[in-house]
């Protein structure tokens, strides 16, 4: 604690002390006018003496050396901006307004703060005695207060002369509020004429809601808002806002934005009191009022005073002041010896009951803070508006609150209002939850009930469009909640049947919808042809459009199949639209009955393209449908069609699922014979195709002469060709159709050659034929003689074949037992490599065997085992038995190939035998132990040597 003495003698007094935020800078008004300013860092027996005269202000902004621009406003009404430094002692004071040159009163309150727009302004609000100033503009303080010089905007203020202090609240916004408490204040004036300034809260901008002030004057509390709304459009960086107590404008410097004063009034001291507070305080909705010996709380709202107590401490003393902390927004209580914080908790608790008494619902509601205070409030709305008259507006509140339904509706009833009944029922439906059904129904059902009977008692010269159109978007919205069949009997007992087709569709009860429209009188032609030609088709099958639209809208197959013979027969093109969008759900099959109806003249003015082959051709291209009948449909419209391109084109696609028989018939009917061409060839009747292709196009009858098979068949057809060709051309075209095949040959021509023609005119030609006869008759030989040696040379490669040796290791294994082979074993060797024993192999074998050479084999080896052994008979039996048995390889012949259908085992064999099994034996060490065979060779050889191969 540090005591620095200020003043040039003992009896000099302080009137005010200004200390910023920081606790760094602090400028003391003394009570004979003079003033200093001290640093924190001020040593006790240095104080400086800034000037004298004057009070000064401090912006809080600013760092540990310097401040920042200051107001200071003087005894004599004029308002300073000043600066100080501490390194360098520096004081800067320059004259910025004069409030009053003629009465010098004092300014006895000042509050500025920077505005924190694109461009850098400050809000400035100053008091003296009798009027109120207010200042905006920027960029310097210098420019705000210059644009004032001439005509500054002020108010006069209550009283006469009697102003003792200014004290502003400003609410920062959250994001600007940070960890500093709401409001800023301003200092009071002493009572020897000298006037006081007061600093701005900080960062929080005029810009962004109303900023409360309260002025103290003898008469009482005035007080009202500086409002942030702009009010006129931007001319220029300054302007000002002259009001009067009504808080309406008047002429001045125009700007960019305009603060007037608004809710403005004059709040009479406490009648208890009867006398100026010693100090203010404003807060949100409270003015806090300090007296020697007691505070007062009152209630902006109400102007009733809601908190008094007396505080009477011996050892705190008198009190002497309020004061809101600028960064935490505590409020304390200072005293001659002592100070007390004053702690504000739920100001706001009793505020939106404060609105509510005053009518103010909006408000009211906004500082609700439970549904039970939201539902009063909707409450009260609704008795207000009621008992103004205003049914609608009540039943728009009742509808959200939680009063029971039948109170409210009979209120209603009783009036007879049941518009106004049914906006409420409305509204407190939209607040019922969708699970709570049984009253959902009850609700909607009732709404239903109230509109019906409204349009009915509407006379007929009244437009109903409106009130239809909020039926079908209520019975639309709402349809979940309505049960169907008591509303169905309720549209059609009233006839409303723009209802019903709204409600069908919500439902989604499409067949109802399609009756419909389907049931509405035709246009009259005479107003169709009123209309331009583009607008004759939508207005004459506007019912069947809407029918067909609906139709498209569902997926029940059944109403495409009921009701598509009527649309197609009017309009075909929508239709088939539909169909095709339908896709898969339809069956093609079912729908030609619908097709049938297709007529050309139905299609739209703009369209020329056939409605049925349309879809038959989607049926087949993307449904993939195999129906025979589809098929036949597509043969048969396709075959009434002048151009047969495509009718051929659809007969020549593959898989083909249509009926010949059916086809043909249809084509001969149509007299299509190119068509009934490729239909015969697919029969198979050639004879017919070809007969048939000679009446249109030589060339397509040629080309049915080449289809079939059979040579026979082909000469045949061929012949048939020459004849026509014969008759119909003579000689030259018939040689050319000799020429043009190998079917034919001169001499099948000459035969058939009149008994007048020249031998000289065929000469050619029959020279030609036998000159060819001979060519063909030299390459039979050369292939003759190419075929002999070819078989005499597989007659040596056989004979080489028998005299073969192949020579087998020690260690060879039958392929099929695996069994060792020993030159003991009887075996089988083949040239493929694989060798066999010969029980092995007879067992394989014997499997695949027929009966009856299983039976000669019997035979075979009985007979054998009879003859003599190395006998002629006994060779020539051997053989036959290896013809049989060994007449190919077991692996690599056509029995293994056979068998790779069998399975590997058969179903009744027991399978454990196939699971794989490791012995713990050492491979290697059993075979090291295994004594090594004999190497084997086995002779292939003649027969005829086998008995002197065997003697040596």
């Amino acid at each position: 604690l540090e005591y620095i003495l200020i003043g040039r003698s003992s009896s000099d007094s302080i009137h005010k002390v200004f200390l910023d935020p920081l606790g760094k800078h602090l400028l003391v008004s003394m009570e004979n006018g003079e003033n200093y300013y001290l640093h924190a860092e001020t040593e006790a027996d240095r104080p400086h003496e800034e000037r004298s005269g004057g009070v000064g202000g401090l912006e809080p902004d600013g760092d540990q050396y310097e401040t920042k621009e200051i107001l200071v406003g003087d005894s004599n009404g004029v308002i300073w901006e000043a600066s100080f430094n501490r390194k360098s002692y520096d004081t800067g004071f320059y004259a910025m307004f004069h409030m009053d040159k003629q009465r010098r009163c004092p300014v006895v309150g000042l509050w500025f703060t920077p505005a924190h727009t694109q461009h850098q302004r400050y809000v400035c609000v100053a008091l003296s005695r009798t009027q109120l100033f207010q200042f905006y503009g920027g960029p310097t303080l210098r420019d705000m207060f210059h644009a004032f010089a001439e005509q500054p905007d002020f108010i006069s203020l209550p009283g006469e002369g009697d102003a003792t202090e200014l004290e502003i609240f400003e609410k920062p916004d959250d994001d600007q509020q940070g960890g500093r408490g709401a409001g800023t204040t301003s200092s009071g004036a002493s009572a020897s004429g000298g006037a006081s300034g007061s600093s701005s809260s900080g960062s929080a901008s005029l810009l962004n809601g109303p900023v409360r002030f309260a002025v103290t004057t003898e008469m009482g509390l005035f007080h009202g808002e500086l409002s942030r709304r702009p009010r006129r459009p931007s001319q220029s960086h300054s302007q000002v806002s002259q009001v009067s107590l009504s808080g309406a404008y008047s002429s001045g410097p125009v700007g960019d934005r305009a603060l007037p004063i608004t809710r403005s009034a004059l709040l009479p001291f406490p009648s208890s009191l009867q006398s100026a507070p010693t100090s203010l305080l404003v807060t949100e909705f409270h003015f806090l009022l300090l007296y020697p010996e007691r505070f007062v709380a009152i209630n902006r709202l109400t102007t009733r005073v809601v908190y008094e107590e007396r505080i009477v401490s011996k050892s705190a003393g008198r009190l002497l002041g309020l004061y809101r902390d600028p960064l935490d927004g505590t409020v304390w209580v200072y005293a001659e010896k002592g100070v007390f914080e004053l702690i504000i908790t739920r100001e706001n608790r009793q505020v939106w009951l404060n609105y509510l008494e005053m009518n103010q619902f909006d408000d009211a509601f906004n500082h609700c803070q439970t549904a039970v205070q939201r539902d009063t409030v909707w409450q009260a709305q609704g008795n207000h508006y009621l008992a103004q008259g205003d049914s609608l507006k009540a039943a728009s509140y009742f509808g959200r609150t939680t009063k029971p339904l039948e109170d409210v509706a009979l209120k209603f009833m009783n009036t007879n209002n049941e518009v106004a009944l049914r906006l409420y029922l409305s509204q407190k439906l939209q607040y019922v939850p969708r699970s709570d059904r049984l009253k959902c129904t009850m609700l909607a059902t009732w709404i239903t009930e109230l509109y019906i009977k409204e349009l009915n008692r509407m006379p007929d010269g009244v437009d109903k469009n409106d009130l239809e159109a909020q039926f079908g978007k209520f019975l639309q919205k709402n349809s979940s909640c309505l049960h169907r069949k008591t509303t169905m009997h309720m549209l059609t007992s009233n006839a409303d049947l723009k209802a019903l087709v709204g409600y069908s569709k919500a439902c989604e009860e499409y067949e109802d919808v399609i009756l419909y429209y389907l049931n509405q009188p035709p246009v009259r032609p005479a107003v169709v042809q009123s209309l331009p030609p583009d607008q004759r088709y939508p207005v004459k099958n506007q019912h069947f459009l809407e029918a067909v639209n609906c139709l498209g809208k569902q997926r029940d197959p059944e109403l495409f199949y009921k009701y598509a013979n009527v649309l197609m027969s009017h309009v075909p093109k929508e239709t088939v639209d539909s169909f095709i969008a339908a896709g898969k759900i339809l069956d093609p099959a079912k729908l030609i009955p619908a097709l049938v109806r297709f007529k050309s003249i139905n299609n739209p003015p703009d369209c020329n393209v056939h409605q049925t082959l349309r879809y038959l051709e989607f049926a087949v291209q993307t449904l993939r449908t195999k129906s025979e009948f589809v098929h036949n449909y597509i043969v048969e419209v396709l075959s009434k069609e002048k151009n047969d391109v495509p009718l051929l084109s659809f007969l020549n696609n593959e898989p083909r699922y249509y009926s010949m028989a059916f086809a043909l018939r249809t084509l001969l009917a149509a007299n299509q014979k190119t068509a009934c061409v490729l239909v015969y060839g697919y029969m198979g009747c050639f004879d017919e195709a070809v007969s048939t292709a000679l009446s249109i196009n030589l060339e397509l009858a040629i080309f049915n002469a080449d289809q079939p098979k059979d040579h026979t068949v082909r000469k045949t057809l061929w012949m048939q060709i020459l004849k026509f060709a014969l008759e119909k051309g003579g000689v030259r075209p018939a040689l050319a159709i000799v020429n043009k095949t190998k079917y034919l040959q001169i001499d099948d021509l000459l035969p058939l050659l009149p008994d007048e023609i020249l031998i000289e005119e065929i000469a050619k030609d029959v020279k030609r034929g036998l000159e060819e006869y001979g060519k063909s008759i030299e390459h039979l030989r050369s292939r003759m003689k190419a075929n002999k040696n070819s078989a005499k040379e597989i007659s040596n490669e056989l004979e080489e074949a028998k005299q073969e040796i192949t020579s087998l290791e020690g260690i060879s294994r039958c392929a099929v037992s695996n069994v060792l082979l020993t030159a003991d074993t009887p075996i089988y060797a083949f040239r493929c490599g694989h060798h066999f024993s010969t029980d092995a192999l007879t067992k394989e074998v014997w499997k695949h065997l027929s009966n009856e050479d299983r039976a000669r084999v019997k035979e075979l080896r009985s007979q054998i085992e009879c003859e003599t052994p190395k006998s002629d008979r006994w060779y020539s039996l051997r053989d036959e038995l290896d013809r049989i048995v060994a007449n190919e390889c077991y692996l690599c012949g056509t029995r293994m190939i056979d068998s790779i259908v069998e399975p590997f085992f058969n179903p009744d064999e027991d399978q454990s035998t196939w699971e794989i099994k490791f012995a713990d034996v050492d491979m290697n060490e059993e075979l090291e132990d295994a004594p090594l065979p004999k190497k084997l060779s086995v002779h292939i050889i003649p027969k005829a040597e086998r008995a002197a191969m065997e003697d040596e």
